[in-house]
């Protein structure tokens, strides 16, 4: 894609193709195409089944075009259209369409400081979406752009949003950042190249490790933002808004990295927060989302297969083991509780259950209690209890999950520092931290769950919703321990 090598700042957004209201996605992506080039842009590049990208032409009409989509007291946000940004890109894919605008100007720090709020739920609107709702309104296809305008870039609104700042060296975060929460330090997450990855190329990195330096694509750095499923849930921790550092010349292949990655929360939800789709439009994307929840852990798994390669062939990068715990793949898949909860949900609807307790108490025995058992931490019968206090007991058994995690915490603690005498789970959970004991998500849980079961242990509060929430949290901690924590101390 032309001048995309070049590029110094992109904004992006992806939107699920349920929540635009594309009846017929090939059809309405021309609509929109048409709608662009009558508004001052030109299409200077596109491959069949790529994308879409779009230069400026007429500045005088699209000027016109940027004042009636913008108030007029969002005069910064009209000059980051008119005078920064070159290029509008449009990517659909099979479950997504992917707007972004990107610049090869030179970055000045009111673009960084603009590009950091433009997207974000906090701040609307999505600027690349506002063009192409008001192009097709001024085409007079009304319908579509008014299913496509937008106000924000909630998570019920996109899978997902950000910025991406092109840096020729370094791709490192200069700035601290903080969990509101646990106060834990944020640790940005690792793009890696599935195209490197996951073809022959690997047998060229098993040769040559100067080659090893081409997998990261960019650094991310997740900000999280709360938001629910639907108005009846509790909220949890959603990886929306990204601000990412990334390699010159890497924009293509980052672009469709994130548009594989991204989560249809709202799948079962139409165009606006309320608005409910058919039983049969619900279950058409239901299914379509399970197709992408299977290709996405076959992914990540074999991701991790690679990463496993290439810690036995180089030993001594400690960098690969970041990469395999501190990737973005494995922080949606292997260590999201939100993203276990989703798939839970999503396989009760498809599969017609109505108790999604069913699904709860797979996640649970999915959990090897025998090995668990053998390092006295719990029985094996653990799980038959777990399910039970979730239906009967639900502050209870917030302060079972706290338990559990203290004894298997107090296992690492004692193997790593067999001198130091016992300290508290807090005390422990820090020190193993600093160490780079966890994985950046992991430490994370592990303060959450000890101090959501201090709530269950001193008021008996927490309602079942809640403990749904935070049960495949507490799962992928133990699931954790097993497979890599005993393995590290």
């Amino acid at each position: 894609m032309k001048d995309l090598d070049i590029a110094t700042l992109t904004l992006f957004e992806i939107v699920p193709t349920e929540r635009l209201g594309l009846k017929e996605p090939a059809n309405d992506i021309q609509y929109i195409v048409q709608a662009l080039e009558k508004s001052g842009l030109e299409l200077i590049d596109h491959h069949t089944s790529s994308a879409y990208q779009f230069a400026l032409r007429d500045n005088e009409y699209f000027k016109q075009l940027v004042a009636a989509s913008l108030p007029e007291e969002e005069d910064e946000l009209r000059w980051l259209l008119t005078n920064f940004f070159e290029y509008l890109l449009l990517l659909p894919t099979e479950y997504d369409l992917l707007f972004a605008l990107f610049s090869t100007r030179e970055r000045l720090l009111r673009v960084d400081n603009l590009a950091l709020e433009v997207g974000r739920f906090e701040y609307p609107p999505a600027l690349a979406r506002v063009i192409c709702a008001r192009a097709l309104k001024q085409a007079g296809v009304t319908e579509l752009g008014n299913s496509m305008d937008t106000s924000s870039s909630y998570p019920k609104e996109t899978a997902a949003a950000g910025a991406i700042f092109f840096e020729a060296s370094s791709l490192e975060f200069e700035i601290a950042l903080h969990d509101l929460n646990t106060g834990l330090s944020l640790r940005p997450l690792s793009l890696l190249s599935s195209k490197l990855l996951l073809s022959q190329e690997i047998i060229g990195m098993l040769q040559d490790a100067t080659l090893l330096d081409t997998v990261v694509l960019a650094q991310i750095l997740p900000l999280q933002v709360y938001g629910s499923t639907n108005a009846d849930t509790s909220k949890f921790s959603l990886f929306n808004f990204l601000w990412i550092k990334a390699k010159i010349g890497s924009l293509s292949e980052l672009l469709q990295e994130l548009a594989g990655i991204s989560l249809h929360l709202n799948w079962s939800q139409a165009r606006s927060y309320t608005e409910q789709l058919s039983k049969k439009l619900a279950l058409s994307f239901g299914f379509r989302q399970m197709r992408r929840l299977k290709r996405l852990e076959e992914k990540e798994n074999t991701l991790k297969h690679s990463l496993n390669i290439l810690q036995k062939r180089y030993p001594m990068r400690s960098d690969l083991i970041e990469w395999e715990v501190n990737n973005l793949y494995s922080n949606i898949v292997r260590y999201s509780p939100v993203y276990l909860a989703w798939r839970a949900h999503l396989r009760a609807f498809v599969q017609g259950d109505p108790d999604i307790d069913n699904q709860f108490t797979l996640l649970v025995r999915q959990v090897d209690w025998a090995s668990l058992e053998e390092l006295n931490i719990t029985a094996r019968d653990e799980a038959d209890r777990i399910v039970d206090l979730l239906q009967n007991a639900p502050g209870m058994l917030l302060t079972e999950m706290r338990v559990l995690i203290e004894k298997a915490i107090t296992h690492l603690y004692v193997q790593k520092y067999s001198h130091s005498t016992h300290v508290n789970l807090h005390n422990m959970i820090q020190m193993l931290d600093r160490d780079r004991i966890f994985p950046a998500m992991i430490s994370i849980y592990l303060v959450t769950l000890r101090t959501s079961g201090n709530v269950g242990a001193h008021t008996g509060a927490g309602s079942k919703e809640d403990i749904e929430v935070l049960l495949p949290l507490f799962v992928r901690v133990l699931e954790w321990f097993l497979d890599e924590g005993i393995n590290k101390v």
